[in-house]
């Protein structure tokens, strides 16, 4: 095989399954990965670039703000621009909203012993928050 069809070392070949070689020189900009599917090499894009080898940049959208609460700031559109809101927020558990702005209800229920030995069925009220 020449060095052209190969990626970086430790990747594996998704039509072959083994190890394959570094590109000389890697094709894909700094910052972005490389890896081999049958045979050819595809370069793995971080947010603020795209294109075949992540040399072309944008002005993304994405800035460190964009999601609150750890959230994780997702486009599909390389133009997307932020004052339209073309954007997402993968929200880590425990949160929910445009910008993972809102924090999931959470209810913690502890019943002592005593009640528990001295009662046969415990009621239950359940609650519905909307």
């Amino acid at each position: 095989r020449s060095s052209s069809d190969t990626c970086d070392s430790g990747w594996m070949d998704a039509e072959f399954n083994h190890s394959d070689l570094i590109y000389h020189p890697n094709p894909c900009f700094p910052g972005s990965m490389c890896i081999s599917v049958k045979r050819k090499s595809v370069c793995i894009c971080p947010m603020n670039r795209f294109g075949p080898t992540c040399r072309v940049q944008t002005a993304h959208i994405c800035h460190e703000k964009a999601c609150q609460n750890k959230g994780t700031c997702l486009t599909l559109d390389v133009n997307a621009r932020a004052a339209l809101n073309q954007f997402y927020c993968a929200c880590p558990v425990g949160f929910i909203g445009f910008k993972c702005e809102k924090e999931i209800a959470r209810f913690y229920i502890h019943f002592e012993l005593e009640l528990i030995a001295k009662y046969r069925y415990i009621p239950l009220m359940i609650v519905l928050l909307v």
